[in-house]
């Protein structure tokens, strides 16, 4: 088996060390969600996965990702999240257009693996609010993002799509970078998304 063969079946395991931190960082500003949800805590959340969904779902649209998963238009969330801050009364945060200088393959296949790996994130944390009877602790509170999320295990039926990939490690690199951007412009929509009123980020 080649070098390049291989570094293509560690494809996810390369992308989950190398973001490792920003993942843990992107985490622990949501610290107030659990184990009992804070209201201003969880329109910090609506509010941040909206415009980042915004941003990564529209540049998606423009890359061959879905000539490679035809199915992934049919995994959007962001009307959900639409629908969630509609019933709560939230203001959409303005973000700038997601942008990378390549929109390749290699590159698509990195951003969607932090999307739909934030999706999996939600369906933890629906399970934890679930567990607290989220809704009667936060009156009011719409939750169709979090109840929709783990819909199909889009997360694994990802992951195992991405394990059939034959990247070079040239390819394998720009998966890699292009996921480290994903999580960056998650962390500026989280950002941009506080205010006075909902501001819940633990400092990194």
């Amino acid at each position: 088996m080649s070098v390049d063969a291989i570094a293509s079946q560690s494809l996810r395991f390369r992308l989950r060390a190398d973001t490792k931190g920003q993942h843990e960082a992107l985490d622990r500003s949501f610290a107030a969600l659990l184990p009992i949800p804070e209201i201003a805590a969880y329109h910090h959340f609506l509010r941040m996965n909206h415009a980042a969904h915004g941003g990564v779902e529209a540049w998606l649209a423009t890359t061959p990702l879905t000539q490679w998963l035809p199915e992934w238009p049919e995994w959007s969330r962001l009307a959900d999240l639409e629908a969630d801050l509609d019933a709560m009364g939230l203001t959409p945060v303005a973000m700038p257009p997601f942008a990378l200088d390549e929109g390749g393959l290699p590159e698509a296949v990195g951003v969607a693996y932090v999307l739909e790996g934030s999706r999996l994130g939600a369906v933890f944390i629906h399970r934890g609010f679930e567990k607290v009877d989220a809704s009667a602790r936060l009156p009011g509170a719409s939750f169709r993002y979090l109840a929709r999320s783990g819909e199909d295990k889009r997360f694994s039926r990802l992951a195992a799509r991405m394990d059939e990939l034959a990247f070079t490690k040239e390819e394998t690199e720009r998966c890699v970078g292009a996921a480290r951007f994903a999580f960056d412009f998650f962390m500026k929509a989280r950002d941009d998304a506080a205010s006075s009123a909902d501001r819940v980020m633990v400092p990194v």
